[in-house]
């Protein structure tokens, strides 16, 4: 899942881009179920990447530890 999602290229639009990574642990994640939040959250503006098994990202702003708690299943 490591996409790069961008809309508009206005400079203060990006500066979201060199922020500190909002990082998540990948164990028991759905990728499909994260992605989902940050589209739904914000479209096509958000970078994801997979380290170590730590999703690190990108974005406006941070998802909730709700909206997190959505793309967890214990049986994935």
């Amino acid at each position: 899942m490591s996409r790069d999602r961008t809309l508009g290229r206005s400079r203060s639009g990006e500066e979201w881009r060199s922020s500190e990574p909002q990082c998540i642990p990948g164990g028991y994640l759905v990728p499909r179920r994260l992605e989902a939040a940050l589209k739904e959250k914000w479209p096509n503006q958000y970078v994801v990447e997979m380290r170590s098994n730590i999703y690190r990202i990108r974005a406006p702003g941070r998802l909730t530890d709700e909206e997190i708690s959505t793309c967890y299943s214990w049986v994935y």
